[in-house]
């Protein structure tokens, strides 16, 4: 039992009251913003009253193991048990027949039958523990460990959703509730927060008589330190272990980042405590180390309590409380290990799929985990158990077969770019030309694409002759072109047509791959200049005019108006007629899959992350424009 003054538990207890009640709080708040400020549908009480019944018993469960059941038991005890909350997960998997492969049920089943020994090692453990007189063990220890088994399983209740969601069942029920979804967890995490308190109050009050009001007037700054720094430690890490694992499954490093991490932390936890008990806490006051496991327990309860090495301390008198301090037998620890080893392993292969899942390009946190809300009690357990079970026969909104082809305009604005600047644009295109090949054949990413770079006051008068020239900087763009061009293949781009037009000139280049490259050069003689002008103008000519003309040919015959002279070139060619086939694909693609991509004349990217971005576009229909962070490469102070 913890050496503490009454005053000094009661405290604590409180905090861990609040450490169970701070994420309910978080999902309460964030829940309550999107009600507020999103829509959804009205609930249907039936299925609210059924989650609502859940929360509440799986609240129940872990404020009665948190609050009542744990300060009972020593620190091993508390860190074995928590394994069992992966039972009932087991049992639905078994039941529902989850895995593909049929040997794989061997997993749910092993975990159920591991689980289970662990239980019964508990059980067996404490009766040799009262009937060996270990320090403090009474035969009231047999009603905790019963509430441990039974607030455990409640427990366990939580995840009830991902079996059901894997195995496609109660799919009305299901979708239904993602409609109110935020408004179930609004009600749910008040109800969770009062089940708490209650429990808490209950106990520590009428049942164990440990709450004195007066004792709530805190004047020990020590003590007052102590608690809230513990408090904010575990509310912090919790919120951000849970953070920091939604990220590792985003960036696809599930197995090293997330997986491993959370199944290793029970052996570590153990290892620490084992290694703080050999070394910091097997010592007595005057430096020396007792002989025995039993000489050090018996002395312990002489040691000066000092909040500097109590929180230490803490540890190694919880572990003189297991079979190692007994007088008669010591060979019952190995049952107290057995239980750990068989929860652990329980814990392991409940969450086999954990290792195989796969995780789509881009993800929502959603179509990864199943709860908002995460366990703070049982923060890598949560994680562990609340990651949805991936199942191969589920069709995914990222399917390759439902994926409808898209696309995509890169648009580049430039005016005095240098050298450099150009350089880097034009293999970023180029590099796509490469990643997408044949514009003719499927792509896995199904998507097209077509580059255009518009270029500002592009000409200049010639002194001698009084005509409009390309100015140095088109030059430069020309020999930049040339120059990748031949780095990607080892030749010169034979494939180039040049058009005159009502706001300058057109360069056209075919690409290795077959992909067009457009240089519009703007003559601020004859079309306004700089790069917002030149933003409207290609929004207007490939969302307004080029699409609008490849899905309505009835409208072409209007542009033999010449009256509009400005949809035609000097040489009366309409240079905004469709000419590749790029254009004819625009027939069969809605405007709803149509991207641009708007580029300074300096920005370097890759085709990966171009994809990352349609991706998240592709997720978020609402969404009409997104904006990425880019590593500008120009010159400048930034």
């Amino acid at each position: 039992m913890s050496r503490r003054t009454p005053k000094d538990k009661q405290f604590y207890m409180l905090m861990m009251m609040f450490c169970l009640v701070f994420p309910n709080v978080l999902v309460f708040l964030k829940s309550l913003w999107r009600c507020s400020f999103k829509s959804f549908v009205p609930p249907k009480m039936k299925i609210m009253a059924f989650i609502c019944l859940i929360e509440v018993l799986v609240s129940l469960g872990t404020s009665v193991l948190v609050l009542v059941v744990m300060p009972q038991f020593d620190v091993l005890t508390n860190l074995f048990i928590s394994g069992g909350v992966c039972i009932v997960s087991a049992i639905m998997q078994i039941i529902f027949r989850l895995q593909r492969d049929n040997w794989k049920i061997v997993f749910p089943i092993c975990s159920l039958i591991l689980t289970s020994i662990g239980y019964c090692m508990l059980g067996i453990d404490y009766y040799v523990r009262v009937t060996s007189y270990v320090d403090r063990q009474g035969s009231d220890c047999y009603i905790y460990v019963a509430l441990g088994i039974f607030s455990s399983l409640l427990v366990s209740l939580c995840w009830w959703e991902n079996s059901l969601q894997a195995t496609n069942r109660m799919q009305d029920t299901l979708s239904q509730l993602d409609g109110f979804r935020d408004f179930v967890f609004v009600i749910s995490s008040i109800l969770r927060i009062l089940v708490i308190g209650a429990v808490y109050l209950i106990y520590h009050k009428l049942i164990a008589k440990t709450i004195i009001w007066d004792n709530f007037i805190l004047r020990d700054g020590e003590l007052l330190k102590t608690g809230l720094v513990l408090f904010f430690l575990q509310a912090f890490c919790s919120a951000a272990c849970h953070w920091f694992g939604v990220v590792a499954c985003k960036i696809h490093s599930v197995r090293m980042s997330f997986a491993l991490p959370l199944c290793c932390t029970g052996p570590a936890m153990l290892l620490l405590g084992i290694v703080l008990f050999f070394t910091l806490g097997w010592k007595l006051d005057n430096g020396t180390k007792a002989e025995s496991i039993i000489e050090f327990c018996d002395k312990l309860l002489y040691l000066n309590s000092k909040n500097t090495s109590a929180v230490l301390l803490e540890l190694t008198r919880s572990m003189c409380r297991t079979s190692l301090n007994s007088h008669y037998f010591q060979w019952p620890f190995a049952m107290l290990a057995l239980e750990g080893v068989c929860m652990w392993s329980g814990l392991v292969t409940c969450t086999y799929y954990v290792w195989k899942i796969k995780v789509q390009r881009i993800e929502r946190t959603s179509q990864l985990f199943v709860r908002r809300l995460y366990e703070s009690a049982f923060i890598d357990l949560s994680l562990l158990l609340n990651t949805k079970m991936k199942v191969p026969k589920a069709k995914t909104q990222e399917s390759h077969d439902e994926m409808q082809k898209c696309v995509i305009y890169l648009c580049a604005t430039m005016w005095h770019e240098t050298y450099d600047e150009m350089l880097k644009i034009l293999t970023s295109m180029f590099r796509l030309d490469r990643y997408r090949g044949d514009p003719k054949e499927d792509h896995k990413d199904c998507f097209d694409f077509e580059c255009h770079i518009l270029m500002d006051d592009a000409f200049m008068t010639d002194d001698d002759t009084n005509k409009r020239l390309v100015n140095s900087y088109v030059n430069d763009l020309i020999h930049v072109v040339i120059e990748v061009y031949r780095v990607f293949t080892n030749k010169e781009p034979d494939d180039v047509s040049i058009i005159e037009t009502p706001y300058g000139g057109r360069l056209m280049f075919v690409l290795p791959e077959g992909n067009m490259l457009y240089v519009h050069l703007k003559d601020k003689l004859l079309i306004r200049n700089k790069k917002r002008w030149s933003q409207i103008m290609y929004m207007y000519y490939l969302l307004g005019w080029k699409g609008y003309i490849v899905k309505n040919p009835s409208k072409i015959p209007q542009l033999n108006n010449f009256s509009r002279a400005s949809l035609v070139s000097l040489d009366s060619e309409t240079f905004v007629l469709p000419q590749y086939d790029n254009d004819n694909k625009r027939k069969f693609i809605s405007d709803d899959n149509t991207y641009i991509l708007a580029l300074d004349g300096d920005t370097d990217f890759h085709p990966k992350a171009v994809i990352l971005l349609v991706d998240r576009l592709r997720m978020y229909d609402n969404v009409g424009a997104a904006c990425g962070r880019i590593h500008p490469t120009g010159m400048g102070p930034l």
